[in-house]
């Protein structure tokens, strides 16, 4: 029974910042062709970043609550990979 408080404190305090970025993203719509550093001045660094041969990176930004994983090629977004909201 005391686990509930404690979730819901988790949930709406850190789940709030997810939210935020989460709005952010539907703001600016289709990111199809912005570059890396367009989406970081909106968005933030993103949580993790991978870079693989060829120019491919992947980059997973959020926050608790939220996670969208971007796919780009030589630093132009592609599209979305995953998009997740818990």
């Amino acid at each position: 029974m005391l686990a509930l408080p404690g979730y819901l404190i988790w949930y709406f305090v850190l789940g709030g910042k997810g939210k935020a970025i989460k709005a952010k993203f539907q703001q600016v719509g289709n990111l199809r062709g912005k570059t890396f550093d367009q989406i970081v001045a909106f968005a933030g660094k993103p949580v993790k970043a991978t870079n693989y041969p060829g120019g491919k990176m992947i980059a997973i930004f959020g926050h608790i609550g939220y996670n969208v994983t971007l796919i780009f090629q030589n630093g132009i977004c592609q599209g979305v990979n995953n998009e997740t909201t818990f």
